[in-house]
């Protein structure tokens, strides 16, 4: 490591409010000293760790979501945790992918600015995704004989 980034990666080191390791500071410190470039975002490898994560962040999501896993342990789990606010953040294709993301979006991203960005963006591609694979909902009128006369007006 060169001295240029050694001292970038000391004043990230602390959390100024109490002193303690921060997990954003140390991310911070570990992209400085692998010397990540910052214009990342207009390389193939950009774009392959997007897209990457975005089918990743649909797995997991449809997973948790919607299926009951293996040995149906995900359908045990939903089952557990009920009516209760993660139960229903499990219904939630949207809410749960926006979570899903969160971790993602650092293995994507090379500047703490697009951080952000890329976590919205890994959540709702991910969505998108779900809804050009969903079934479509097909709505039929139904068919009923007509009862009595039919010319009589509706009040």
């Amino acid at each position: 490591m060169n001295g240029e980034h050694a001292e970038a990666i000391a004043p990230l080191d602390l959390d100024r409010r109490g002193g303690l390791p921060c997990a954003t500071a140390r991310l911070r410190a570990e992209r400085i000293s692998r010397g990540y470039s910052a214009v990342m975002t207009g390389s193939s490898i950009f774009w392959a760790r997007f897209i990457l994560a975005t089918l990743v962040v649909w797995r997991v999501t449809h997973l948790l979501a919607s299926e009951d896993g293996p040995w149906d342990v995900i359908a045990r789990m939903r089952n557990t945790l009920g009516n209760s606010v993660f139960g229903r953040l499990m219904d939630c294709f949207g809410c749960l992918s926006i979570w899903v993301s969160i971790p993602f979006a650092f293995v994507v991203s090379r500047r703490i600015k697009d951080d952000l960005l890329i976590w919205l963006a890994l959540s709702g591609s991910a969505f998108l995704l779900e809804r050009a694979t969903a079934q479509p909902l097909i709505i039929e009128k139904s068919v009923e004989a007509p009862k009595g006369d039919s010319d009589h007006v509706l009040r």
